[in-house]
């Protein structure tokens, strides 16, 4: 967009990208369609505009605007600049007898001359004619016709027709030619203005092609703007110009084109073509005389204008001095002034005789114009992208594809489509494409592509309607947990689930089925009744999670209604929807068929609804107490407070009864306040009354903690009753950890800081444990033990439990086991370490007195310690992902793992390894728990040994241990050295965690090995070999090949000792100098000259060189050098050389 509302002409904020402009414009592309803050916007691409300025005129909305030089012409006269100003012809006209003042008041703030355009305009037609005259000598391939009056067409030529360039007449437009003449024949030094109504001037004057023979273009409007302060003062020097037109230049005025004055010097016979606007038409009509059919009628003239009403009716003209009854009065006296001084205007001949006389002092050479070619090949769209649009926009039809309504601005859907391919537009733009799109949007689901609820009722309407005695399944359904999905992975994940369950309803039901989706995770399903439909239903347990990566599978509950065309599609779809919600899993699919007990069930739950606040009133919600006992003593550590629905004739109404139906009508809110006030009181009387009490617990339901309220009602509580905050303690349900979790986290944060601990209750329920674990501040993890109940033939159940009490130990939260039932599960559960146990096999709910009974009789109080961990460094840090140790450890350190050493039993297990640790032993493939399992057979009995006594070693002297060791990989078995930097950095007891850095250096082993094996080798090759051998080490600076070498000599065999003289330790302490100095003077730069090429060759072939070597004696020896060299890592070369007598 670097080009758009950069140029001469651009777009305001007042455009409401009505297309207006587009309509109005012949050049596409020009205009271009955004959107700018949110709303349609029109902008101009200066490369495309011409710079006319109709969209100026034609904006209702006075959205278009331009730029000329005013600002700076009148700052320049301030600064002293001198500068003199050449008056369109139309000034006159549009001004009439407020000119001379206007012009009296340019003199006064600076201007030096003044010169009336239409002398230049008479000077252009003379050269125009002149040119005429003699070109229909030329062949008329060679002949121009085509006028440059107005520049707009000029920049149309220049950037969209390059082909017609050599048919424009080469003589300049008139305010150039006028500038030039002041120039060049009065001497004018000054920088020189054009005041006009045109904003295309601009474009000239910055053109190559008018050598900035004009500084500055004025608009009228720009002009006058700047003159109002002056417009009441009367000017009466200096009011006329210095350069007046013979009286015909101004026969354009108004009204008329540059083509009238020429046609006047011209016998009628000649075609002299006068055109407006840019339009294919009028630009067809000049290409016919490239034609070879038509080129021999070529017209005289042609010129195209852009401007309606003339150059009088230009952009820039200054509208509110513009009267259109005066303007055509004060050019019709200026025609009639004309006509006066030239009597012989209609007799071209003598017209030409007295024109020609009165230029005839001018060089046409001075005045001569070329063109360039600005234009650029525009790409073809192939056919099928344009079909892609047409289909984008909905126009799936021939008839759509030629609505041609014109509201986009473009001629035809067509035009439209290609503006589009080429950026110009936008489909938006198209009012027959929006309204398909409201229409499609009302009937289809923009998320899944789903029918939406309209489109299945009417279409679900009709096939009930055409099948009167058919019966048909209607199903709707609701994902479970969607807002838990979006939380948990994103509005994305969320909507990619959708769209898988649209795709797997959408298979289910079939070609003749209809799928909906009814507004958040709701979907709707009618197919034909039939026991292959409804086991194809009932038999997707689950919708596939691996596109959209979650951790748990995707279900739904759903409502089936089996109807008629008697009972109707409304009523099945409400029917089915009463009883989706009987039951309800997050493990799989559920389906409940409509019955009457779902009426009963809403009934039920109507009533329950309406007996809640006078029961609230009557105080029949009471609370009742739940004893919890230690694992180790069994002393009564606390409780925790259930709420009971008596009524006033002893029938008791459930909690999973009135419980859910609260939550769903919001009663549990007010429901939340009466128990906690009713908690609170309690144990004030207790205290008040001198009995000890133990911390009970009280449930936040999952409503009440949507809403900051919660917080200054328990804060009011606690300043109302004084309470000792130990004795409170508040739960929360994991399903409630899910929703919003940050602010419920901040909420239940607030609650802490009161002084309360925060209970997690009924852990292990959901799927979300393990991230409420990480985020939520709570200090007491209540356990669901329902792993251990059902049938659990794999014996997993205790296993998850007996990991999930290890990990709260390390978080260090109390553990409390709920709904212990048996001695066999308090036996288990205390030998993993639970902290405290609630559950029938101790006691059952009780109402307050038998609580406070039991409290009395317990004297002495338990306290439960929270697990402390302890050590140089807190190992949690490495296992929590997002921090700043975690983040070190994965990604910017070497191999690395974490490890737990029991000192105890000798057991060394892995707590966490990186991925480059995995990698290291090519287990990036295996689960964690096959890492652990196959990790010891990599290390071997007898370096595993060695391990231990290096980490026994460790503890015993407080201090890393660095070691090396030799491992194997898991797939290839392959040998593996690794240096071990070992170091303990925390401590529990008997057990020890460890941090472990590794690093490879297998590559170093195998390099030590490999060139102890190499070094022998090239030692008895040189020590055997007849011929002499030298071993060099070669730099080499590349910009100074030649001279830039130096070499050092490793290694010489005997050989060459013998036929050189020289002692080996003179030769291994040669220098470069030293060592290039046994070659004979003139032979040296041939050798460096063929070195150098080797070394840029990188020793691709052996090189070899003839030269005379000096030897210790003095004496020279022909030999011949054969090299081979290996280029190192650091860019220098290892070289070994081989030395041949030649002749002795």
């Amino acid at each position: 967009m670097g080009g758009y509302n950069s140029g001469i002409i651009f777009t305001n904020d007042k455009c409401i990208g009505c297309n207006r402009c587009i309509s109005n414009c012949s050049l596409m592309g020009a205009n271009v369609s955004i959107i700018k803050n949110g709303k349609a916007h029109m902008e101009i691409d200066s490369r495309k505009c011409n710079d006319c300025g109709r969209c100026i005129n034609i904006c209702v909305h006075h959205a278009r605007d331009f730029r000329d030089d005013a600002d700076a012409f009148f700052a320049d006269l301030k600064k002293g600049q001198k500068i003199s100003v050449i008056l369109d012809p139309t000034f006159y006209a549009i001004y009439g007898k407020k000119a001379p003042c206007i012009v009296g008041c340019l003199r006064k703030l600076g201007v030096e001359k003044i010169y009336d355009g239409a002398y230049g305009r008479e000077l252009c037609a003379y050269l125009t004619v002149k040119y005429l005259k003699e070109a229909k000598n030329l062949p008329v391939d060679q002949r121009a016709f085509i006028s440059n009056a107005c520049p707009a067409m000029i920049a149309v030529v220049q950037k969209y027709h390059p082909f017609l360039l050599k048919k424009m007449i080469p003589v300049q437009p008139s305010p150039v030619c006028g500038a030039i003449y002041a120039h060049k024949y009065l001497g004018d030094d000054n920088k020189i203005a054009y005041l006009s109504a045109c904003v295309a001037n601009k474009t000239e004057a910055e053109s190559e092609n008018t050598n900035g023979v004009i500084s500055y273009n004025l608009t009228f409007a720009h002009v006058m703007d700047h003159l109002k302060e002056y417009q009441n003062e009367k000017f009466t020097e200096g009011c006329e110009p210095d350069l007046k037109g013979s009286g015909f230049g101004s026969l354009v005025s108004i009204g008329g084109q540059f083509s009238n004055i020429i046609s006047y010097f011209f016998s009628h016979t000649e075609t002299v073509l006068s055109l407006q606007g840019f339009s294919k038409d009028n630009i067809d009509s000049l290409y016919m005389s490239l034609d070879d059919k038509f080129k021999e009628n070529q017209p005289l003239f042609a010129e195209i204008t852009a401007c309606k009403n003339g150059c009088s009716g230009g952009p820039g003209i200054d509208r509110t001095n513009y009267n259109s009854g005066d303007v055509y009065s004060n050019a019709i006296e200026l025609r009639k002034d004309a006509y006066a001084a030239f009597s012989e205007i209609d007799n071209p001949e003598k017209f030409w005789k007295h024109v020609s006389s009165q230029f005839k002092y001018i060089r046409p050479e001075d005045f001569k114009r070329e063109y360039t070619d600005s234009s650029r090949q525009q790409f073809k769209i192939p056919k099928s992208a344009l079909e892609e649009i047409f289909t984008d926009m909905l126009k799936d039809t021939v008839q759509k594809q030629n609505i041609n309504c014109g509201s986009c601005g473009y001629n035809s859907c067509k035009d439209m489509v290609r503006a589009i391919a080429y950026g110009y537009s936008r489909k938006e733009n198209c009012i027959q494409y929006m309204q398909e799109l409201l229409i499609k949007r009302y009937y289809t689901d923009a998320e899944t592509g789903l029918m939406s609820r309209a489109a299945f009722l009417q279409a679900g309407n009709k096939l009930f309607a055409d099948n009167p005695k058919k019966t048909f399944i209607v199903a709707v359904g609701d994902v479970n947990k969607l807002k838990v999905i979006n939380d948990l992975y994103g509005f994305a994940a969320g909507n990619d689930a959708l769209k898988q369950i649209a795709a797997t309803l959408r298979q289910i039901a079939g070609e003749q089925g209809l799928v909906a989706r009814l507004g958040g995770g709701a979907f709707a399903v009618c197919m034909e009744n039939s026991v292959d439909n409804l086991q194809k239903l009932q038999s997707c347990k689950v919708f596939d999670n691996g596109s959209v990566h979650m951790s748990f599978p995707i279900t739904m509950h759903f409502g089936i209604r089996i109807a008629n065309a008697e009972i109707g599609l409304t009523v099945a779809l409400d029917q089915a929807s009463l009883c989706m919600d009987n039951n309800i899993s997050s493990v799989q699919n559920t389906f409940t068929a409509f019955t009457e007990k779902n009426v009963e069930d809403t009934h039920l739950e109507a009533e329950i609804t309406s007996l809640m606040q006078q029961a609230l009133k009557d105080g029949e919600f009471k609370i009742w107490f739940q004893p919890q006992y230690t694992a180790a003593n069994g002393e009564l550590v606390g409780a925790e407070v259930l709420c009971r629905w008596i009524k006033e004739d002893g029938t008791i109404i459930s909690p999973t009864v009135f419980i859910p139906i609260a939550e769903k009508n919001g009663f549990i809110r007010t429901l939340d306040e009466e128990i906690w006030t009713n908690v609170f009181a309690a144990v004030r009387s207790w205290l008040d009354i001198g009995i000890d009490p133990v911390p009970v617990s009280v449930n936040i339901s999952r409503v009440s903690l949507e809403t900051d309220k919660i917080y200054y009602i328990i804060k009011r509580l606690k300043e109302r009753y004084n309470i000792p905050e130990k004795y409170i303690h508040f739960e929360i349900t994991e399903s409630a950890s899910i929703t919003t979790q940050g602010v419920l986290n901040s909420r239940i944060q607030k609650i802490r800081e009161l002084g309360f601990r925060i209970a997690m209750d009924d852990f292990g329920s959901g799927y979300s444990s393990l991230n409420s674990l990480k985020d939520m501040p709570i200090d007491i993890l209540k356990l669901d033990i329902g792993f251990m109940r059902g049938d659990d033939s794999l014996n997993r159940g205790g296993t998850i439990l007996n990991y999930v009490v290890r990990m709260a130990q390390g978080l260090e939260y109390i553990t409390v086991a709920e709904g212990v039932e048996t001695s066999e599960q308090a036996d288990f559960l205390r030998s993993i370490g639970v902290n405290v146990f609630q559950g029938f096999l101790y006691a059952k709910p009780m109402p307050e007195e038998e609580f406070v009974e039991i409290l009395k009789k317990s004297k002495e109080r338990t306290s439960v310690l929270r697990p402390r961990t302890f050590g140089q460094i807190d190992v949690r840090r490495f296992l929590s992902p997002d921090s700043p140790e975690s983040l070190m450890f994965e990604d910017f350190t070497g191999p690395a793992a974490i490890y737990e050493f029991d000192d105890k039993s000798k057991s060394f297990q892995l707590i966490r390894a990186n991925r480059k640790y995995l990698s290291l032993f090519e287990m990036d493939s295996l689960s964690f728990a096959e890492v652990r399992k196959n990790l010891k057979k990599l290390v071997g009995k007898e370096p595993f040994g060695y391990m231990l006594k290096q980490i026994e070693q460790s503890i015993s002297d407080k201090q890393e241990v660095i070691f090396n060791v030799e491992m194997r990989t898991y797939e290839t078995n392959t040998p593996v050295w690794v240096k071990i930097h070992m170091w303990e950095i925390s401590a529990n007891e008997n057990k020890h965690s460890f941090y472990m850095l590794l690093e490879d250096i297998t590559n170093e082993k195998l390099t030590e090995s490999t060139l102890e094996i190499a070094n022998t080798q090239l030692g008895m090759m040189m020590e055997n070999s007849q011929i002499g051998m030298c071993l060099m080490h070669i730099d080499v600076d590349l910009k100074r090949l030649v001279t830039g070498l130096s070499l050092h000599v490793l290694r010489v065999n005997k050989t060459f000792l013998e036929i050189s003289g020289f002692t080996e330790e003179e030769v291994l302490g040669w220098t470069s100098k030293e060592a290039l100095a046994v070659i004979h003077p003139n032979d040296v730069l041939g050798f460096k000259v063929k070195m150098a090429k080797a070394l840029l060759g990188k020793f691709k072939n052996a090189f070899t060189y003839d030269y005379r070597a000096i030897k210790s004696d003095g004496t020279y020896a022909l030999v011949r050098i054969i090299a081979t060299g290996v280029q190192q890592p650091d860019k220098s070369f290892m070289v070994i050389t081989n030395y041949i007598i030649l002749d002795i």
